[in-house]
């Protein structure tokens, strides 16, 4: 197909004469343009607030009657006002900015709003523009079939967009345009689809509700939607003689004792001490050893740097080479924190410390006074079905994880509110240890037994037999979380394994 020009040269159909960049964009091209919008908007709804429309909509009747004469051109106040509406907005929805989403949101309203200032060719082909990069920030949200084909019906449009204001007469001659140069894309995308490698999304941005396996100080269960494994070296252990057996393979770190109802945090020495007064000494002992149990381990720990002062133990420490800070509930701390890699000798019993103050099973059963309620019926129908006996009730409790569609996931939904056991228990039923851990605690302590959370490395990699028959493990950081969760009832304590 041919078409004449002015001087009475022929041009192939592909071939098109540009709009002059002060030529105005008529309504077929702005028209075209809000479509683009549109469904580049669709992409988005089923994660972003459903208000985003709105905008979208007030820009495109407010361009429509400027072409109409009925309104004057959008100036600089109106169009900051309506960015600080979309951005107030926003803040609502999220209670906060930093959040993906909420970047997203606002990349998502600029883009709609834009329409407000397109008026030459220039501006029409910004728009088109910035329609690929607000498309391609979809995939942030989802990377499925469904997905890709609704973003390759979504670029068709907007690249149709660039040919119709590049100098298209008609929309079948755009159409066909678009089309050829889909075409001659294709097999170049198929080429790079096969051949170059699957790398993360270059746009990827530090989000609030991800993290990467490891220890910290405190948890919340609900606040990471996803969850990535870190193989980053932890420690080095090096025993004399034998490894230890599998079962004993279990890296003690620190104890999380307080519950706020979102959030398991520890308690510290001073914590306590202001609390319940008394001696320092009573919560916290500075020596190289400590009387009580005879060591079943020996070994020597590699440790690498890390701000926080603790140390992993195999059961409760009793000694080390080097003055330490024994803390009452069976864990570890250094003295100062972890610059460099240190070389620590230690001993230790290979099972959790075998007596509890009384007044730290009391701090153990503490829960706060509103949220879960349906976990607080469940634990209490548990506990008459067990007739009162502890071993009965975390058996039961166990075999309720075993026989429901409980899930074990790095990715779990994202739980919020005052009542996420409630939510996990009974809704989700989604999530990894952390979740588990935190439903088992908060529904021993619910039935009338001191419960408190462990957090440390489980298992390690076994480095083979040196010539003295030593043997290593090697500790990473993928191993946690695995957090044991420790029931107590007087001197009993139960272990929960979780499934995989």
């Amino acid at each position: 197909m041919t078409n004449d020009n002015t001087n009475g040269t022929k041009h192939h159909w592909w071939q098109r004469k540009p709009l002059t960049p002060d030529q105005a964009l008529g309504w077929l091209e702005l028209r075209h343009l809000f479509i683009g919008q549109c469904l580049v908007l669709l992409l988005h709804l089923l994660w972003m607030p459903v208000w985003l429309g709105l905008p979208a909509l007030l820009a495109a009747l407010w361009r429509f009657q400027q072409l109409r004469a009925r309104v004057p051109r959008a100036g600089i106040l109106l169009r900051l006002a309506a960015i600080s509406l979309v951005a107030a907005g926003l803040f609502l929805e999220y209670g906060q900015m930093l959040q993906l989403e909420a970047m997203i949101g606002l990349l998502v309203g600029i883009y709609l709003l834009k329409l407000l200032e397109t008026d030459s060719l220039r501006d029409g082909r910004v728009v088109c523009g910035l329609g690929f990069v607000v498309l391609a920030s979809a995939f942030l949200h989802d990377q499925g079939p469904l997905m890709a084909v609704a973003a390759v019906l979504t670029v068709s449009w907007l690249i149709g967009g660039l040919v119709l204001i590049a100098g298209a007469r008609a929309r079948r001659e755009a159409l066909r345009e678009t089309a050829w140069l889909m075409g001659l894309s294709l097999p170049l995308m198929l080429g790079l689809f096969v051949l170059f490698p699957r790398l993360p999304p270059l746009w990827n941005v530090p989000q609030l509700n991800e993290a990467t396996t490891g220890l910290t100080d405190s948890v919340s269960p609900g606040d990471i939607a996803a969850l990535g494994r870190s193989d980053a070296l932890a420690f080095r252990a090096r025993f004399d003689g034998e490894l230890p057996a599998t079962s004993q393979r279990y890296w003690r770190v620190y104890t999380l004792s307080l519950f706020d109802g979102v959030r398991w945090s520890r308690a510290t020495t001073e914590h306590l001490q202001r609390a319940l007064g008394g001696a320092s000494s009573r919560y916290a002992l500075n020596s190289r050893r400590v009387s009580g149990e005879a060591a079943r381990h020996h070994y020597e720990l590699l440790l690498e740097p890390d701000p926080r002062p603790w140390r992993p133990s195999l059961g409760a420490p009793l000694a080390s080479d080097r003055e330490a800070r024994y803390l009452v509930d069976g864990t570890l701390e250094g003295l100062t924190s972890l610059n460099t890699r240190e070389l620590l000798q230690l001993a230790s019993s290979g099972a959790p410390p075998s007596t509890a103050p009384q007044w730290m099973q009391r701090l153990n059963m503490l829960l706060p006074d509103t949220g879960n309620p349906r976990a607080h019926e469940f634990a209490r129908q548990l506990m008459q079905q067990a007739r009162g006996d502890p071993r009965q009730f975390l058996r039961l409790l166990f075999q309720h994880f075993n026989r429901n569609p409980f899930h074990y996931t790095l990715t779990p939904p994202r739980i919020e509110g005052q009542s996420r056991v409630d939510d996990f228990l009974f809704d989700s039923q989604s999530g990894y240890c952390t979740h588990y851990a935190s439903t088992s605690v908060f529904l021993a302590r619910s039935a009338g037994l001191p419960a408190r959370m462990v957090a440390g490395y489980l298992g390690g990699e076994s480095q083979g037999s040196a010539l003295d028959g030593e043997q290593e493990l090697t500790g990473r950081q993928r191993r946690h979380p695995q957090p044991r969760r420790r029931h107590h009832h007087g001197t009993r304590r139960q272990r929960h394994r979780r499934r995989q």
